[in-house]
């Protein structure tokens, strides 16, 4: 009793006039039986190796569809996930140079400290001379300002 198959099945036709279907039934007529054993597995190998080599997504349908949902419009979720991953870094960047803001800033005022505390008794001493009475807040900010 022969086995059933419940395989699915493809038949195709090759034309006499084609010469590519010529030399595609040459060649599955003429196979070596010591090298393929089923032309059937030998048709399937040379099918896949070929979509495999092409590479190509619209070669199928399925394919097609999802190289479709690729370039289609974004979903809420995706873009709040994009939302979030720039809001990141953007908050990363400002406290990178937040940091060296601070940096320099608090390195200038080191190096001329001694510079606005000398300015300050000087400036106290000529006020004095003058009558007027010295704000140490005013003469440190007026001395930052330039």
């Amino acid at each position: 009793m022969a086995k059933k198959d419940s395989g699915n099945y493809h038949n195709f036709r090759l034309s006499k006039s084609n010469a590519q279907h010529v030399r595609v039934d040459k060649v599955l007529r003429d196979l070596n039986p010591a090298f393929v054993k089923s032309k059937n597995q030998y048709i399937a190998d040379a099918i896949d190796y070929y979509t495999r080599a092409l590479d190509n997504d619209d070669l199928t349908m399925s394919g097609a569809t999802a190289s479709a949902k690729k370039g289609s419009y974004i979903t809420r979720g995706e873009l709040d996930e994009i939302k979030r991953e720039i809001r990141d870094n953007v908050m990363i960047e400002v406290q990178k140079e937040m940091l060296a803001l601070l940096g320099t800033f608090t390195g200038k005022m080191a190096t001329t400290l001694p510079i606005v505390v000398q300015q300050s008794a000087m400036r106290s001493a000529e006020t004095k001379e003058y009558g007027v009475e010295a704000d140490d807040t005013i003469n440190g900010l007026a001395s930052k300002w330039g």
